[in-house]
């Protein structure tokens, strides 16, 4: 086997963020360095590469089946701490390591998005993932990072991917466990059966690589990941691969973890609730908001033991940054809504994004020093949202004066209004830029961990939203893992052109189906709301059913923005059953064994076996095309009840 490690460093400084439509933070000019890794003499499982700028790279790989992921293997990249303290700050924007063997028969990969809102679908041989198409929305991705190549078979994944092999069963899984340090992407080239490896290093400083890991060593680890072994086309349930991989996160932590695993794992309850955004929007008030709390309590609670959650969403307070100034419509404050709540037995919770301010703000006006900078000192555009009138900028989250003032207002939150549940936003904005000797990687994980930490202090349970999945495992209560439902089954905002980034049903369905391992092991899964309204949306009743189906099945937390007062007996009747069923197949421990495409193009999600036991079967199908496939009608499901035949009955 011949690998290469690349480096790139930059040859001019980062252009100016804060454009009107945030332009790339790429360097305009980069500088590539190659060396082919070559066998060691001590070991047959290490690779050495040394650099022409002077660094020694170490390549080991190691068997992953003691860890508890059989078929599979452990890579580790380390440097030569010396090579590295040379009198020159660390110079690389990436380092990759490419040639990689994949299993030949590797017929199909998930495609992780860079954060959680980011599309993530299953690609073939023939499949192309197209980048961005819309400027304003690039922000939200990885398009700062990574030209894709868009071409047929070569897709990329952040974090983790899962591999299926033609032949195979079930599936393989990549995934990067030091991510504490450099955001991890896997490239992948499923024509020729090769991966490549690269690490997000711009803006390391050298003294903070190395870890407790490294002490006694003369070297530094740099990045480590698990991969299916080139031969093996056979797996391990993705459940258990999975739980093996999230042990690796774990020990592997550089920032480190506020909980232990079972501490976490008791947080993990399955939740339903309430939240105002997907009706209202920001155009909330008392009024409305009392006459939702008096409505959930009175329609779902009494059938659901587990919708306790009523969510207070955006729109309570006066601008994006001043969080504890109320809007006009909240005359005697959230704290109100917060009371009301309680009163009816939910438990109340609220939304911010605590790390971006919009220009428009009191924060924004009042403390520029509280504003993230790019190296040219420029502030860091976060995105444009025409519901909060304009651009919107983050927040430097390791300046020490602002982290004071957010513990303020999650004091404020806790204390002294009562929430219990915050839903925590746009967290990407901690990570759109290296700075102050830290990495992306770096900055988004303490910024994570802030969070996390100041909800355990006031005992209340934190919904991580938009935010790199890497930087969230392990340091929430749950994650949002797709992008936000939409009132149609696609959105047609921007016609046809490619988009990853978009508010989108269809989208944040394949996102439930790709990342639904994580259930449980990361974090709980959020899919996202349910809408089964039949006003003010444009879904077909039969597409609502599937996202209900969907993400009750797969999901932990399970909100609804509908008024539910003016739901059909068949509204109430899904959401009932449903939520019942979720509970029962929960406690018996439900778990996913693969998601895979089928030969027709479906989505085909295995469970272990005694799940059948309370879900309809223990395959199910998911036709997400506008066309019948495999006998599912579009934008339909089945549960498939044996192996050779399907039930007759397919919902459209």
């Amino acid at each position: 086997m011949s690998f290469y490690l690349s480096a790139l460093s930059a040859k001019a400084p980062f252009p100016n963020a804060a454009t009107e439509h945030g332009d790339t933070l790429r360097p305009r000019e980069t500088e590539e360095h190659v060396a082919r890794f070559v066998r060691s003499t001590s070991s047959s499982h290490i690779w050495e590469a040394s650099l022409p700028t002077g660094e020694r790279f170490f390549l080991q790989r190691d068997s992953a089946a003691s860890r508890g992921a059989p078929g599979h293997d452990i890579w580790t990249l380390r440097a030569l701490r010396q090579s590295l303290v040379s009198g020159r700050p660390w110079a690389f924007q990436e380092l990759k390591i490419s040639e990689l063997p994949l299993h030949p028969g590797t017929e199909a990969v998930a495609a992780g998005g860079w954060q959680c809102w980011s599309e993530s679908p299953l690609v073939g041989r023939g499949d192309v993932l197209r980048a961005e198409a819309f400027p304003e929305r690039a922000v939200f991705g990885d398009d700062a990072l990574f030209r894709y190549p868009e071409r047929r078979g070569e897709p990329h994944a952040w974090s983790f991917s899962t591999s299926q092999v033609e032949g195979g069963t079930r599936n393989g899984l990549f995934g990067a466990f030091d991510e504490d340090l450099f955001f991890t992407r896997f490239e992948f080239n499923l024509p020729l059966a090769r991966y490549a490896v690269a690490f997000d290093t711009a803006g390391a400083a050298v003294e903070t690589l190395r870890t407790l890991h490294d002490r006694g060593t003369n070297d530094i680890t740099l990045g480590a990941w698990l991969a299916p072994c080139q031969e093996c086309a056979d797996f391990a349930p993705l459940h258990s691969l999975t739980a093996a991989w999230m042990a690796l996160v774990r020990a592997h932590s550089r920032t480190p973890r506020a909980l232990a695993e079972s501490e976490q794992a008791a947080r993990r309850v399955p939740l339903r609730g309430y939240t105002s955004w997907y009706l209202h929007y920001n155009a909330i008030t008392e009024d409305v908001l009392r006459q939702n709390v008096d409505a959930f309590s009175t329609v779902v609670t009494p059938q659901d033991a587990h919708a306790k959650v009523f969510q207070v969403d955006d729109g309570y307070q006066a601008r994006i940054g001043d969080w504890l100034t109320p809007a006009p419509g909240f005359p005697g404050g959230v704290a109100k809504v917060a009371a009301w709540a309680r009163e009816k037995g939910l438990e109340p919770g609220i939304w911010c994004a605590p790390f971006i301010a919009t220009e428009n703000s009191r924060a924004f006006a009042e403390h520029p020093e509280w504003l993230l900078r790019d190296a040219e000192g420029q502030p860091v555009l976060c995105g444009n949202h025409p519901l909060w009138g304009g651009r919107f900028f983050a927040l430097d989250t390791e300046n020490p004066k602002f982290l004071a003032h957010l513990e303020k207002v999650f004091e404020t939150f806790f204390k002294e209004w009562g929430f219990r549940f915050l839903k925590a936003d746009f967290l990407y904005a901690t990570a759109r830029v290296p700075a102050g000797g830290l990495t992306r990687a770096q900055r988004s994980a303490r910024a994570h961990e802030f969070l996390y930490a100041a909800c355990l202090k006031h005992g209340a349970k934190l919904l991580s939203c938009g935010a790199p999945l890497a930087s969230a495992y392990l340091r929430c209560d749950y994650s949002r893992i797709g992008a936000d439902v939409g009132e149609t089954w696609e959105n047609s905002e921007f016609g046809t052109a490619p988009s990853r980034e978009k508010v989108s049903t269809r989208g944040t369905l394949v996102n439930t189906l790709t990342r639904s391992a994580l259930s449980g092991l990361a974090f709980g899964n959020d899919p996202d709301v349910c809408i089964l309204r039949e006003n003010a949306q444009k879904m077909s009743r039969s597409e609502r059913e599937l996202l209900a189906e969907i993400n009750f099945t797969l999901g932990d937390l399970v909100f609804t923005s509908d008024d539910v007062s003016t739901w059909s007996p068949w509204a109430a009747e899904l959401f009932a059953r449903l939520a019942k069923r979720a509970d029962a197949t929960k406690s018996q421990g439900c778990k996913v064994a693969s998601v895979r495409l089928d030969p027709h193009g479906l989505y085909a999600v295995e469970f272990d076996s005694h799940t059948s036991e309370t879900l309809p079967s223990s395959l199910l199908l998911v036709n997400l095309d506008d066309a019948p496939r495999g006998g599912v009608l579009p934008h339909g499901f089945l549960w498939q009840q044996t192996s050779t035949s399907r039930n007759e009955k397919a919902h459209p």
